[in-house]
């Protein structure tokens, strides 16, 4: 399924969407889940060369400290989901210092970038931000014809005690039924997306010994403290393929293991596993994360989850969005092809289960972090992304954060700059509050492009919305609610204009005396 000749609309209220190059089904699953969402802009982006698609990628540190150089990177695609040559260079616009309390215009500035590889562009000088606060890097097509692609940046005084690493934890190559190997989809990872941590999660039911051993071996050869995480991974999903009218196997996992050592020899059982309470066995003993996706899609039909059989031990975060679409609730902007009610990531939440957010684009053609061309079946060319607060960037590190939930999800590539406390506790916390005590959520939001709007979710309800202001915005909220009998849990999500997403994995707060 390519991306050649797309022409999307986005206008505000949501009043037309246009297609053209994309299957039946696809137009279908855009129009559907399109009501009731809100474009603040309008975008209209075609090829406008004859390998161009319009796709923009820009990368860098998303916390630095002043007066440091400021590593960016940025990638033109093509149609072929591959760079390619832009016409001229791109154009990238700096805004900022900003701070999150404040209103009003910023100083603003053009940034040059000169071509180091197809398709692949560099700042033409080095570039420091010599003073605190938020920036917002914007790069744009030199004839605005392309969808603009913005990354905010926080400027700190002294080095940033917590880093933020982005990565793409879900994807499959030839290992399993993706079509580029393995090689291909790391070079992507690293080269081109820059991303600083990924897991290539191919499937369990395409495995054997050997190709765990290749899996293992990649991710010790390929790995660079400091610079690039890799981990041993693989996607877990139940028994043997279902007979029709079902789509194979239920209870899709990708299992991010902290050590490459874990033996799994003989394969055979980790093949066919004959459920997920089976599963739950095998996985004793070893350091995982099990992360179930596309959760909202039907159990019995399809490959969705089934929150009954849950394990806090190893199910400590849920991916809550990728190119099949968004698994937060029903009736979501991009919804899934297919859905089941009592399969959302917010029905486990209800259920009182602890599960923070994780993103993935779910690609089988071997271009995690940067993915245009969905598989056949997946209904949205987005790529999902997690970023992990951690204070350095190592296998062990990432692991133990991304255990303790100090994670969150973006959608469309964009790294999103999202903080969310309660009571100064960080996301992921599961913690204990006086009942006389109030609960104050802050978040600060620094966005792709301006922000749409701001909502604290709690126990499954939007309780307070906060229209955006600019692209860089603090709310404060308090709960005037008395504290319920059992466990309280709340959430931020923030949309942009551009049409992103970032959700803040929750933080759940039991009643003290």
């Amino acid at each position: 399924m390519g991306g050649a000749n797309i022409i999307f609309c986005f206008r505000e209220k949501n009043s037309g969407f246009f297609f053209s190059g994309f299957p039946f089904i696809m137009i279908f699953s855009f129009l559907a889940t399109a009501t009731g969402a809100e474009f603040t802009k309008f975008y209209h982006f075609k090829a406008y060369a004859s390998e161009l698609n319009p796709q923009l990628a820009l990368v860098g540190p998303s916390r630095i400290q002043k007066e440091k150089i400021l590593e960016l990177h940025l990638v033109s695609l093509g149609k072929d989901g591959n760079p390619c040559e832009m016409t001229s260079s791109p154009l990238v616009i700096c805004n900022g210092p900003r701070f999150p309390h404040t209103s009003g215009n910023s100083p603003e500035f053009e940034i040059g970038f000169k071509p180091v590889k197809k398709g692949i562009y560099k700042p033409a000088k080095p570039l420091k931000l010599q003073y605190e606060g938020y920036y917002l890097l914007t790069a744009k097509d030199p004839e605005n014809r392309l969808l603009s692609f913005g990354l905010p940046v926080h400027v700190t005084k002294d080095p940033p005690k917590l880093q933020l690493h982005w990565g793409d934890l879900h994807g499959h190559s030839t290992l399993s039924d993706g079509t580029g190997a393995p090689e291909q989809y790391y070079t992507w990872a690293r080269d081109v997306a820059k991303l600083d941590m990924l897991a290539m999660s191919d499937h369990n039911w395409a495995l054997n010994e050997q190709k765990i051993e290749k899996i293992k071996q990649m991710a010790n050869d390929w790995y660079e403290p400091g610079r690039f995480v890799p981990f041993f991974a693989f996607e877990w999903a139940q028994g043997k393929a279902r007979p029709h009218p079902s789509r194979g196997r239920p209870d899709h996992k990708h299992l991010i293991f902290r050590r490459t050592d874990e033996n799994f020899s003989p394969f055979g059982i980790w093949q066919d596993t004959p459920s997920v309470k089976k599963l739950w066995e095998l996985l004793e003993g070893k350091d995982v994360v099990a992360i179930p996706h596309h959760t909202g899609l039907p159990h019995d039909t399809h490959y969705g989850t089934d929150w009954s059989l849950h394990n806090e031990k190893y199910e400590r975060v849920a991916e809550i969005f990728s190119d099949w679409g968004s698994s937060e609730m029903p009736g979501d902007r991009y919804q899934l092809p297919e859905t089941e009610e009592g399969n959302f990531i917010r029905d486990a939440l209800l259920r009182g289960l602890h599960v923070g957010f994780a993103g993935g684009s779910d690609t089988h053609t071997s271009r995690p972090g940067l993915n245009t061309i969905p598989h056949q079946g997946h209904p949205y060319p987005f790529t999902a992304l997690t970023a992990i607060e951690a204070p350095e960037r190592t296998r062990d590190a990432l692991w133990k954060a991304l255990y303790n939930r100090r994670c969150y999800a973006t959608s469309t590539g964009r790294r999103i700059l999202v903080q969310f406390t309660l009571n100064g506790h960080p996301m992921g916390s599961v913690i204990n509050i006086e009942r006389a005590k109030p609960r104050i959520i802050k978040s600060t939001i620094a966005g792709s492009s301006d922000i749409s709007e701001i909502v604290i979710f709690k126990n499954g309800k939007g309780v307070a919305r906060f229209k955006g202001k600019d692209w860089c915005q603090q709310i404060s909220w308090k709960d005037e609610a008395p504290p319920g009998e059992k466990e309280d849990w709340y959430y931020v999500r923030a949309e942009m204009a551009d049409t992103s997403m970032a959700w803040a994995s929750p933080i759940w707060v039991s009643q003290g005396k």
